[in-house]
């Protein structure tokens, strides 16, 4: 199920110098004991760490800066709650800060945190080559860093990546419109955000896969920029260029086609294949309802509740925790496992 948004409260910079500010849902049971701040300033993706195996002293109660692309987008919402669950469970404070999709405002928050002095950032990029120059100041000031999410090109200057593969997560998109077609057909591709990295990399994926498959030729993409609504209107598009018998499936390389599906459905194009990525519960019930032919399961909780369990550990001392990159696993989901996955948001 979709997670009801966190109140958030926007702040100028001068407000969070030294000052904490403390969010409560309502439902959230008293025994918890961790505070969890959602800042809408700025949030900044891969921070650099300090190179340490581990925490010579582990604060009483850690103080962790958590920056995410953009608060806003659903995905990161599922993504905020594993923050929020895994601090009370650990023990730490986390304050979470809305990036807003801008590489200066990410690159001021890292700067922030690094003036706070926080034990340590974990960060969510919209571009990971943008913010290298903030991630070097937050290693020279010894601050380890968890990117996680959008991995980073430059890995000097973090302590681990958490996160999907997103070329992996292209070929698994390649699996599943073979596997629809029968490894004939001619697809479209919906993209995401030209330059974002997960559309690039999925992208990648996507044509490394179907040179696998001879048969199956992509004949037209267009960009969608992560929007349901524009999503619609790129399909239409393709339906109205290309009749029955001349387009096979439509590939999207995020959740977006939804409401795209179910018109192609409803308008009597059942026989395109609808493949997507990401597991939220339209696209759940769309698999159910057959107007989805199946997706990628990215799961966002388990993404944030992985790097704070990685970073109780670093600050309990333990050394042997944190390989490089830590790949999450991408299950393909379709309709005769779709059951077995709860919706990731």
């Amino acid at each position: 199920m979709k997670p009801e948004p966190s109140k958030t409260t926007d702040k100028t910079s001068d407000e969070l110098h030294g000052v904490k500010m403390n969010t409560t849902r309502p439902r959230k049971p008293k025994h918890l004991a961790a505070t969890v701040t959602i800042a809408f300033m700025a949030a900044s993706l891969l921070a650099g760490c300090g190179t340490s195996g581990g925490a010579s002293s582990a604060p009483a109660k850690p103080q962790i800066g958590v920056l995410i692309k953009d608060t806003t987008i659903p995905f990161f919402g599922r993504q905020i709650k594993g923050y929020e669950e895994a601090a009370a469970k650990y023990g730490m404070d986390v304050t979470i800060y809305n990036g807003k999709s801008d590489n200066a405002t990410q690159v001021g928050l890292i700067q922030q945190l690094i003036t706070k002095k926080v034990d340590m950032m974990m960060v969510t990029p919209g571009d990971p080559q943008a913010i290298n120059g903030a991630l070097k100041q937050a290693a020279n000031a010894h601050i380890p860093v968890v990117a996680v999410n959008t991995e980073p090109n430059d890995k000097t200057n973090i302590l681990s990546f958490i996160g999907a593969n997103d070329v992996e997560y292209g070929h698994a998109l390649g699996k599943l419109v073979a596997a629809a077609t029968g490894g004939k057909g001619k697809i479209a591709v919906v993209r995401g955000k030209l330059g974002d990295p997960a559309d690039t990399l999925r992208r990648k994926g996507l044509e490394e896969e179907l040179q696998n498959t001879p048969g199956l030729q992509i004949v037209a993409e267009q960009a969608s920029n992560w929007d349901s609504a524009k999503a619609l209107n790129v399909t239409q598009d393709f339906l109205n260029k290309y009749p029955k018998g001349e387009l096979d499936a439509v590939v999207d390389v995020g959740p977006d086609t939804v409401s795209a599906a179910k018109y192609a459905h409803d308008n009597n194009r059942s026989e395109i294949k609808f493949i997507m990525g990401d597991f939220p519960s339209n696209v759940k019930q769309g698999i159910k309802d057959g107007y989805i032919y199946g997706t990628v399961n990215q799961d966002p909780y388990e993404q944030s509740a992985k790097a704070m369990e990685l970073a109780d550990k670093y600050f309990k001392g333990d050394k042997s925790a944190f390989p490089a990159t830590q790949y999450l696993p991408l299950p393909l989901v379709t309709k005769e496992n779709v059951d077995n996955y709860p919706a990731a948001w």
